[in-house]
């Protein structure tokens, strides 16, 4: 997992899914990786 120097962590990934803009997280708690999938807006994509 990437992490900012605030321990954060970031989005590792963002796609487009028929005309749906989606990024992804990876989390780990107690050494579990856990990945989230979000809704992102059009403009968010694009920054």
């Amino acid at each position: 997992m990437r992490e900012n120097h605030k321990k954060m962590p970031e989005i590792i990934d963002a796609s487009e899914e028929v005309n749906h803009y989606m990024g992804v997280v990876e989390i780990e708690i107690d050494y579990i990786y856990k990945k989230f999938q979000f809704g992102i807006s059009h403009n968010s994509y694009h920054v």
